[in-house]
């Protein structure tokens, strides 16, 4: 299988958060449904989210609108700069600086600490990945022991049927036809996931109520080792002072200067 480069959406920011603000709503709420069920599952708190490819940060903005999840801590990165800087203006006119902030990040490279997060995100997006393997195994390096990663993506595979009701829908917004040609099939994703060494961790999960799309799952076992301790703060109250959990080296630093800011903002619950 070509390995290819990162693709960049194919239009501009702004149709884009047009597109995702109002034609995505479904699959946003059943993933968001898929979130809320994990976080209280595993003890609610003050738990970190890491949505990668978060575009112009659409879905973290309906996150932040659950009151279930008002104490989750969010992180949106995406490789392409015009997406970051939307995602940034996007988050401030939310009025939700102090609940989500935004980084440039690559999925192959992730300048996040090992075992940092609880939960991570990403949707429609392995197909935009060079190496999809080595992303699968970045994702799960990051994951605490005990953290789940929900990844969607189109399926190339999809019926005819189903592909002609999303194009539709694409119509209706105004934006390009996607291109299926360049999407992976499920069984595609399997070998990513098995060149990644993570089949025993992982599913692929397929739904005739979902004849579009396909979702990968992977689950770092509790007992995994970690270098950054057993997971999520239990106590109910919102970090201080707390610095994201990123690699130290200069490079990173100069990142994050750029995109973030220090915990401190975080408001008390």
């Amino acid at each position: 299988m070509k390995i290819r480069k990162n693709l960049p959406v194919t239009y501009s920011p702004d149709l884009y958060d047009h597109y995702t603000s109002d034609f995505v709503t479904r699959y946003d709420e059943a993933l968001a449904g898929r979130v809320r069920a994990h976080y209280s599952k595993s003890g609610g708190g003050s738990q970190l989210l890491i949505d990668i490819g978060t575009g112009t940060a659409r879905f973290l903005i309906r996150l932040a609108a659950i009151p279930e999840l008002e104490q989750l801590r969010m992180v949106g990165t995406d490789h392409f700069l015009d997406m970051v800087n939307w995602a940034i203006k996007s988050v401030a006119k939310a009025g939700l600086t102090g609940r989500i902030r935004i980084l440039k990040d690559d999925v192959h490279k992730l300048q996040f600490k090992d075992d940092c997060c609880d939960l991570l995100t990403s949707r429609s997006t392995i197909h935009h990945w060079k190496n999809p393997a080595r992303a699968f195994k970045e994702i799960y390096r990051v994951l605490k022991p005990g953290g789940v990663a929900i990844i969607q993506d189109i399926r190339r595979d999809a019926s005819p049927e189903a592909q002609i009701e999303f194009q539709r829908t694409r119509e209706e917004a105004g934006v390009p036809p996607a291109k299926f040609a360049e999407k992976y099939s499920p069984l595609e994703v399997e070998v990513f996931i098995a060149k990644a060494g993570l089949s025993a961790v992982t599913r692929i999960n397929t739904h005739p109520g979902w004849p579009i799309g396909f979702e990968v799952v992977i689950t770092k076992p509790a007992d995994s080792n970690s270098r950054t301790g057993s997971g999520s703060n239990q106590s109910g109250k919102s970090p201080k002072n707390e610095e994201i959990p990123v690699r130290s080296n200069p490079k990173s630093e100069r990142r994050l200067r750029s995109f973030a800011f220090p915990w401190s903002w975080w408001p008390s619950f």
